[in-house]
């Protein structure tokens, strides 16, 4: 854990000038709390209407609040202080950092359309994973999706729909849950799954914090990312 949260920073920025499709474009940090990686210090504050995202880890309740780092061809990064981050491609995960066992990268395009056509399924998903010896390890599941009625947004706003994601592969299975904003049919708030040791985290928007002056750390106030393709 030390060594992880020593070279978080670092890591960061490869990750954001090198890393998978999913994680481009430029941005700022924030130090709007810490991460789920541990505590951490000052970095440059976003834009003060920038939202925060809180990440909830299930297994444990540990709690961190993001900021949006990078956004380009419909992924955004946001990240918190101590390095840890989340990339999602329209509200869905495709990448996490400095939790452990990270999803390096995921292809779920198959579910965002069926999202989109309010289709059940059988949908596929690849998840990629990075093991001991920093070799891609790949693994596929098959997912079906299960719609619920439109109902009232937990904290008011548009109505919402639930959605429930259940995937099976070999030797794993999870649930991913979603509320779809209506008729928009935007992801405002979900619980995702990432890998079995870290499990599931719940993901909520929060209310934009008032700017700070802080000293930069972690990756530079403009960042210009050249994206490659996932292995």
């Amino acid at each position: 854990m030390r060594r992880l949260q020593n070279t978080a920073a670092a890591g960061l920025v490869a990750l954001l000038l090198g890393g998978c499709s999913s994680v481009q474009g430029p941005g700022v940090v924030s130090v709007a709390g810490i991460g789920l990686a541990g505590s951490a210090p000052a970095v440059r504050q976003a834009d003060a209407t920038d939202e925060t995202l809180i990440a909830t880890r299930l297994s444990d309740g540990s709690s961190g609040t993001f900021r949006p780092i990078a956004s380009r061809d419909g992924v955004t990064t946001w990240a918190a202080p101590d390095g840890s981050a989340f990339a999602f491609r329209s509200g869905m995960l495709v990448s996490s950092f400095a939790l452990g066992d990270d999803l390096y990268s995921a292809d779920v395009a198959d579910v965002l359309v069926a999202l989109r056509e309010r289709r059940t399924g059988p949908l596929t998903r690849v998840h990629r994973y990075l093991d001991g010896e920093n070799e891609v390890r790949t693994r596929a599941f098959r997912c079906t999706l299960s719609f619920g009625a439109v109902r009232e947004a937990p904290n008011g706003g548009s109505r919402v729909r639930p959605v429930s994601e259940r995937c099976h592969g070999v030797g794993d299975g999870f649930r991913n849950e979603y509320l779809v904003s209506a008729p928009a049919d935007t992801i405002v708030a979900s619980t995702q799954w990432i890998s079995g040791s870290v499990g599931s985290i719940r993901f909520s928007r929060g209310t934009p914090r008032p700017a700070q002056t802080v000293s930069p750390i972690l990756v530079p106030a403009t960042l210009i990312v050249v994206p490659r393709e996932a292995p």
